[in-house]
């Protein structure tokens, strides 16, 4: 529960810069309670936007989910008119007295339930910090999800050429062909940095997004690719998210950049394989393209 030396100061620099004027107070239309710190002269979400955002929910002092720490932010639809709700929402109905870059305080009065939940008896008020991030119509909306729909279809009509592509360099490597361009890390694990890439580094513990095909590497079998899905794979290293393998290789990778990746079974599935897809004590390889390094 003691998130709060950690977790609040970004929350405190996010509400408190560049406000200049006094904070704001006031209710919502529900009755919510709140306090606007920084306010921007900029257009306010109409209905049918879609809003994206950062929000704190605290107990006391203490941070007890934080967006920041899930690694993206939220979002949310606002609602037209015509939609009624029994329970709503003090996010939603704050995000709409705001503009991008606005920061506020809301306060949930949790004796207006008809029971508190577990572990919140002795709580009043829950209060959300949050910050407006973006603010898009529904037509942007829309156009964005249009693109990325066909980007979409675009990655999964690679997939038999990164197939290609794969079993070309598998049979190099057992040829012998790849010797003096593999690099190899103490652990045993080998790579083949294809392209360099141009863009920030992978760093650990901070999001990147990845596309990969991933086949055993006695066979060339493929048991998983993201090509396929058309949507990259996103994970954070060194948090043990994903094998070993990964978390030693990607790291030295930038954005842009593309590899092949041989990882040995102890740093992949170990004994225990993966079953079906991947058997005991199997050798992985990876071709491996960073889409996305960091926020």
């Amino acid at each position: 529960m003691k998130k709060h030396l950690l977790w609040y100061l970004p929350a405190l620099v996010l509400l408190t810069q560049a406000c200049g004027d006094e904070p704001g107070e006031g209710t919502t239309e529900s009755g919510f309670r709140y306090i606007h710190y920084v306010q921007n002269d900029g257009p306010k979400p109409q209905p049918g936007d879609v809003v994206s955002f950062h929000a704190y929910q605290f107990l006391g002092d203490s941070i007890v989910f934080s967006t920041r720490e899930r690694g993206r932010a939220a979002s949310v639809l606002i609602p037209t008119a015509e939609v009624k709700t029994k329970n709503p929402s003090p996010i939603v109905e704050a995000v709409k007295l705001m503009s991008v870059g606005d920061s506020m305080s809301v306060f949930y009065p949790l004796d207006s339930l008809p029971r508190k939940p577990r572990g919140y008896e002795d709580v009043d008020e829950v209060r959300y910090d949050v910050v407006v991030t973006e603010i898009k119509t529904q037509e942007k909306v829309a156009e964005e999800q249009q693109a990325a729909a066909q980007e979409a279809e675009a990655v999964k009509a690679r997939e038999s050429e990164v197939a290609e592509r794969v079993a070309h360099y598998l049979e190099e490597f057992r040829q012998g062909q790849l010797d003096d361009q593999l690099m190899a890390l103490d652990s045993g694990l080998l790579m083949l940095v294809i392209e360099e890439g141009n863009g920030p580094r992978v760093q650990p513990r901070q999001p990147v997004k990845v596309h990969y095909y991933g086949v055993l590497q006695a066979d060339g079998k493929m048991f998983d690719n993201s090509f396929r899905r058309g949507q990259p794979f996103q994970f954070y290293p060194g948090v043990g998210m994903v094998i070993k393998g990964w978390d030693m290789a990607i790291p030295r990778l930038r954005e842009g950049g593309k590899a092949l990746i041989f990882v040995p079974s102890a740093l992949g599935y170990g004994k225990a394989g993966n079953p079906p897809a991947i058997p005991p004590d199997a050798d992985l390889v990876f071709y491996v393209e960073v889409v996305k390094a960091g926020k």
